[in-house]
């Protein structure tokens, strides 16, 4: 029920906090719905980064993106342009 509702909508907001070695193919997957201009905020970026492979590389290769550490609990946002 819950994915049949967010695929009939554009996503212009996206929060990742799951399985740090599949926040690549959690991004590709949502990607394609996502309207130009969206935010991706994902959690522990820094703290976690071995697990995540290469993700980082990606979305700071391909996007505006910035991570912010104010404490354990970093987060890395990523504005996702297509223009």
């Amino acid at each position: 029920m819950l994915k049949e509702c967010i695929y009939k909508r554009k996503i212009s907001l996206v929060s990742i906090d799951a399985d740090k070695r599949e926040y690549l193919r959690y991004l590709k997957r949502v990607k394609t719905d996502m309207v130009d201009g969206s935010i991706v905020a994902l959690h522990n970026a820094v703290s976690h980064t071995h697990h995540m492979g290469n993700y980082l590389e990606c979305v700071y290769e391909r996007y505006k993106s910035v991570t912010i550490q104010a404490d354990k609990a970093d987060l890395t946002v990523s504005l996702i342009m297509y223009t």
